[in-house]
């Protein structure tokens, strides 16, 4: 099988496709992968995807995809086989892991060592060189798994108590009666809690991905042109989660606690990230203008 590998031609890159040579031997190598990652995978879109944490993770997914597969003639021109050493000690570390973490539900580890195996083997397969050409993909797919409640819990309250001490802040400035106690806000004779999701921190890397999607697609992988827009997204995912937890305890107030969280509450979601890409893309708009502006005064 090895030599299989190192044997593999890379051809020349040509209209026709001679040049996907090292992508296309060793196909049972690429179904064995495809095996290994079902099981995962499987876990992923269940446990993860269908919450509204990692709602942004078949995009990733399927916008990585076309990444790959568009550098795909990139890839087979530089395709050199990789050192069987360097392969076997990856292998060395991701395998356990990723059975550890298996059998111990550790979807997060899961994710990550079943990442770090399949990219072991692809440079096994490709090589360093050929790898270059994927730097943004191989980091950007990153953003469909989930992170360590380890980072995400500290962060995460400090960012639902930000939120709901400026939603309260600014309502009570409007006569509303309303007050705070950690992360519960008192309006009226409610309690709204608000949750992890609420916090803005899961739609900040969501929305973190889609936003470096599309500044590499924009500006071309041109970071320079690009950088004030990724500076901004945080901001954004921030701010609309702001927005969120203000309307929330709106309806709350207006209509009831039963509207608020039954109806209100994953509509808030959908409409929460929508409203973040509008300003995304109406932030990079301004950009264009701006710079053109400039342009023209000098």
């Amino acid at each position: 099988m090895a030599d299989a590998l190192v044997d593999a031609p890379t051809g020349n890159v040509g209209g026709t496709g001679r040049g996907l040579g090292p992508l296309r031997n060793a196909w049972f190598l690429w179904l064995c992968c495809g095996l290994f990652s079902i099981p995962t995978m499987v876990s992923l879109a269940r446990d993860w995807w269908t919450l509204e944490q990692g709602q942004a993770g078949p995009i990733i997914l399927a916008s990585s995809l076309w990444l790959f597969h568009r550098a795909r003639h990139e890839i087979a021109a530089a395709a050199r086989p990789g050192k069987a050493s360097l392969t076997a000690l990856g292998l060395a570390v991701t395998l356990p892991a990723y059975i550890f973490a298996r059998v111990t539900g550790m979807l997060g580890i899961e994710c990550l060592a079943m990442y770090g195996a399949l990219l072991t083997i692809l440079y096994f397969h490709v090589g360093f060189a050929a790898l270059k050409p994927l730097r943004f993909p191989l980091i950007y797919i990153l953003f469909m798994f989930p992170l360590p409640e380890t980072i995400i819990l500290p962060l995460s309250r400090m960012l639902k108590l930000l939120l709901s001490s400026a939603a309260v802040g600014l309502l009570s400035k409007f006569g509303f009666e309303i007050g705070q106690g950690g992360v519960v806000i008192y309006i009226d004779q409610y309690e709204l809690l608000v949750a992890t999701a609420c916090s803005g921190l899961h739609s900040l890397i969501g929305l973190s991905a889609i936003g470096v999607f599309y500044c590499y697609i924009h500006y071309g992988g041109n970071w320079r042109q690009s950088w004030p827009l990724l500076i901004a997204i945080p901001f954004i995912a921030i701010f609309s989660n702001f927005i969120r937890v203000l309307t929330l305890i709106l309806v709350t107030h207006y209509w009831g606690e039963r509207i608020a969280s039954k109806y209100y509450h994953d509509f808030a979601s959908i409409a929460l990230f929508m409203f973040a890409i509008f300003l995304l893309v109406g932030a990079d708009v301004a950009l264009i203008k701006f710079r053109k502006w400039r342009d023209n005064g000098r």
